[in-house]
């Protein structure tokens, strides 16, 4: 969920909900899981215009394997005030290691 606030003088400042259901498996050691996300914003050509990556660290209890959070972020988008903002488009996802990747990219073989 989220919503937009327009400004005239050329940006857009956005405030998202992001929900997660987390899960942890036997890799974890210290039971804090850790994960990375990004959010990214899309140009209308898209184009990518800006990238952060967040963190987070959430404690499992230990007889819970899986929980859910709602991480709340706000973005602030500039464009040119004559533009039309609504092209403007942001992805949020979950950033990989390397070693991630090329595993998950294994296992489509």
């Amino acid at each position: 969920g989220g919503d937009c606030d327009y400004h005239d003088d050329g940006y857009v400042v956005v405030e998202m909900d992001i929900e997660f259901n987390l899960s942890i498996g036997p890799a974890l050691e210290d039971g804090i899981g850790h994960w990375r996300y990004f959010v990214v914003i899309l140009d209308p050509d898209g184009q990518r215009i800006a990238k952060e990556v967040f963190t987070i660290d959430l404690a499992f209890e230990q007889a819970s394997f899986q929980t859910g959070l709602v991480e709340q972020i706000t973005q602030r988008i500039v464009y040119s005030p004559w533009a039309d903002a609504t092209g403007y488009r942001i992805l949020v996802g979950f950033q990989l290691t390397r070693e991630e990747l090329d595993y998950l990219r294994s296992r489509k073989q």
